[in-house]
């Protein structure tokens, strides 16, 4: 399993193959005990993060459990967000897009919390690609990925967990096993015969 617990934790980079537009921020400047998340460097620019995850066998379940949310501070301050997966990094499927939030009205925030697994079209590959798409206008902090709290959380904002195919043994494991089997019945019975 990997996890992070916030956009500035040590391992939180160690499966990100693509940053396009993207940064990470700290609310207060303290990572360690406030607000922190992925944002758009640029408004009205695409922004993208994408994480690669290889597994040794084929996939047969993928779970994860992660936060995207977008803003609306109304007239022009609003942002959207999306998240996506893929088993090649060319060819994606949406998870969850959640709507950019009306205005005025409380919350101005609408975020989604992904926890399930991966849908069943998605297993079955030696690798699962998750990307988060973010978009703002005027405010560059009104799409954010990764949104944590450690003032107060102690949750992982981020895990992925994969099942994969146990490895059945190869053939000349077998023939292996098999000669030594002949071996250890030959031993036995030069020992009965002795």
């Amino acid at each position: 399993m990997y996890s992070f617990q916030d956009v500035y934790s040590s391992n939180a980079l160690d499966y990100v193959v693509g940053q396009n537009n993207i940064q990470r921020t700290s609310e207060n400047g303290n990572p360690a005990s406030g607000v922190s998340y992925w944002n758009p460097i640029n408004n009205g620019e695409n922004a993208t993060l994408t994480f690669k995850f290889a597994f040794t066998q084929p996939t047969t379940s993928i779970y994860l459990n992660t936060y995207i949310g977008a803003y609306n501070f109304g007239g022009s301050y609003y942002g959207s967000d999306s998240l996506w997966a893929s088993t090649d990094g060319a060819n994606w499927v949406n998870l969850a897009s959640p709507p950019t939030p009306s205005y005025p009205g409380y919350p101005y925030g609408a975020g989604t919390n992904y926890d399930s697994y991966l849908p069943p079209f998605l297993i079955g590959s030696h690798e699962i690609w998750i990307q988060a798409r973010l978009n703002t206008s005027s405010w560059n902090i009104m799409a954010q990925f990764c949104r944590q709290d450690t003032s107060w959380a102690t949750n992982q904002i981020f895990a992925l967990s994969g099942t994969t195919v146990e490895s059945a043994p190869e053939p000349s494991t077998y023939a292996l096993f098999g000669t030594g089997a002949i071996g250890m019945l030959m031993v036995m019975r030069r020992k009965k015969t002795a």
